[in-house]
């Protein structure tokens, strides 16, 4: 039986449908990496697994939707689903922890004060005039960090903004 709302599982992933679909919902999935990270999931998960009702208590979520969130990023790979709805990080998962040497979450968190997607909505004008994305999005060159952008950013790993 398939869980529920799995896009891994939704085609066989070998088929070009299914690597297809995986491209077209690539920025959802970079959007709930973002989301777990910011609100340090896997560094909540470090002493073990736990109840998505924990995990929203625990950030202050809307345990549904913070359920859906973790149940997409298992089906991807992220996280491991047990029984009674509680999740425990992969090897992948692991990187989005603050306090570990391969730590991606500050990265994860950077993109997205660094405009995330806000600059591939412009794609098309970039493609056929030239124009970066982040200027087109934000009105200036993506080497002028904004101010709410370096307050996202202090204090990570990646960057001493």
């Amino acid at each position: 039986m398939r869980p529920r709302g799995a896009l891994k599982l939704a085609m066989p992933s070998g088929s070009r449908g299914g690597q297809l679909l995986r491209l077209m919902w690539g920025i959802h999935i970079s959007r709930c990496v973002f989301a777990v990270a910011e609100l340090g999931i896997a560094d909540l998960l470090a002493g073990g697994p736990s109840r998505s009702e924990e995990l929203a208590a625990a950030t202050g979520c809307y345990e549904p939707s913070l359920y859906r969130v973790l149940h997409l990023l298992a089906a991807l790979g992220v996280f491991e689903e047990h029984d009674h709805r509680s999740f425990s990080p992969t090897a992948v998962g692991e990187r989005l922890r603050s306090n570990v040497d391969v730590a991606m979450r500050s990265w994860a968190i950077l993109l997205e004060a660094l405009g995330g997607v806000r600059p591939f909505e412009y794609i098309s004008e970039t493609i056929r005039t030239g124009k970066p994305g982040f200027d087109a999005a934000f009105g200036t060159g993506n080497l002028r960090v904004s101010r709410p952008a370096s307050e996202q950013c202090r204090g990570l790993r990646c960057c001493d903004v």
